[in-house]
């Protein structure tokens, strides 16, 4: 199933940030990253989905790892067009942080999964707070 995939699935993301510090990405997507012909394998959107909020923590200048991702499988993501992406820190207190995701395709203003998650900052690096 991955075998023409070169890298890891952060090579395949592009994010930017907004002036409210919400992240922004577009995905895309690939005939290796299918899991049912042409559906986007369910792991890999995890995977995607754990990157980008990993990167936005970043954004804001902190390092963390995930302690708890519950995402939500709407409508299947398919391989044919680029995902969208966003995620936005929603609460901190003090080495917790948790995240919101929302993933679509083709602008589509209906989600095809969401996701929150609470990740927990690396002793060291610097605050959101």
């Amino acid at each position: 199933m991955y075998n023409n995939v070169n890298g890891n699935i952060g090579n395949y993301l592009e994010i930017s940030f907004d002036n409210k510090g919400i992240l922004s990405g577009k995905f895309s997507c690939c005939n290796a990253f299918q899991g049912y012909n042409g559906i986007l394998h369910g792991g890999i959107t995890s995977s995607i989905i754990d990157a980008s909020m990993a990167k936005c923590l970043m954004g804001h200048g902190i390092l963390g790892y995930t302690g708890r991702l519950d995402i939500r499988y709407i409508k299947p993501v398919t391989v044919t067009s680029p995902l969208i992406i966003r995620c936005t820190i929603t609460e901190s207190y003090k080495e917790l942080y948790k995240i919101k995701a929302e993933l679509t395709q083709k602008q589509s203003k209906k989600f095809y999964v969401t996701a929150k998650a609470s990740f927990y900052k690396i002793n060291g690096s610097s605050g959101y707070n």
